[in-house]
């Protein structure tokens, strides 16, 4: 089986993929490396690695920047939430709530259905949950408002709830994220 490993090894053609290679067969790894790899997975796989190597899903650092001779400007402030860019998934369950937290005892704050696609951003701590934008009815005037909720992606009890959605050419155009 060594040898097999080493054969393995030497294919990885980059250090995430090594990362995970190596974590797979429980020889210790770069982690920022491993960390990089499982931002790589497929959802659907993402989940099943997390618990098999025993690890969670990390904040990483931002690239720290050459050193440059000249002083550089101050980079531009980071667009709010509203304008960021996220990833776009369709809900495949029949229904799945957003909630104020991502818990699933957290304060239901309304649901999305099947078909519907959903913009998501950030995982959480857990890699189970995604970050969204929702349009919520303030509770005294019924007027709608941007908030954020959690999406859980895959439930233990029922399987994937949301799948990304992938193309060759980006997302298409007609698919509207806040639709619903």
């Amino acid at each position: 089986a060594s040898g097999s490993l080493t054969s393995v090894l030497a294919m990885a053609e980059d250090g995430p993929t090594r990362a995970l290679v190596e974590s797979w067969h429980g020889l210790s790894s770069s982690e920022e490396q491993l960390q990089l790899g499982l931002r790589r997975l497929p959802d659907e796989d993402l989940h099943a690695i997390l618990a098999r190597l025993q690890v969670t899903l990390k904040e990483l650092p931002e690239p720290s920047p050459p050193a440059l001779a000249e002083e550089q400007p101050e980079p531009s402030p980071q667009p709010a939430p509203a304008e960021e860019q996220g990833l776009r998934y369709r809900v495949v369950y029949k229904k799945v709530a957003v909630r104020e937290l991502p818990d699933t005892k957290s304060k239901s704050l309304r649901a999305k259905r099947q078909g519907e696609v959903v913009e998501m951003f950030e995982f959480d701590e857990t890699a189970t949950w995604r970050r969204v934008r929702v349009q919520v009815a303030e509770e005294e005037s019924a007027e709608l408002q941007e908030v954020d909720g959690w999406m859980m992606l895959y439930s233990p009890d029922v399987g994937i709830l949301l799948k990304q959605i992938q193309d060759a050419g980006g997302y298409s155009s007609d698919e509207d994220p806040s639709a619903g």
